[in-house]
């Protein structure tokens, strides 16, 4: 295969995978919210679950939680803050 092929195949790869990962970029409330109820969902209690059972519920209660902080992101812009983005990236990055 020659360079250019390379170059093309994975030119093609990276704007697919640039659609497919991340449509819109994490916000930092959403985050927060949702590694704090994360943790929550993970403090021990009287009822033991099963492993399974436990990561299906901090995974929804974490889910729950990133939509709250997402509401909080407005209120946070209106209050001055800017949102967190992804750095851009540019260049090759081999």
């Amino acid at each position: 295969m020659s360079v250019a092929a390379v170059d093309r195949t994975h030119g093609r790869a990276t704007r697919l995978l640039a659609r497919i990962v991340l449509p819109k970029p994490l916000t930092a409330p959403g985050v927060a919210v949702a590694t704090l109820l994360a943790c929550l969902a993970l403090i021990p209690s009287l009822l033991p679950r099963p492993p399974a059972f436990q990561g299906a519920v901090c995974g929804v209660v974490a889910a729950l939680g990133y939509g709250l902080g997402g509401l909080g992101t407005p209120a946070m812009l209106r209050g001055g803050g800017t949102p967190s983005r992804a750095p851009e990236r540019s260049g090759d990055p081999r």
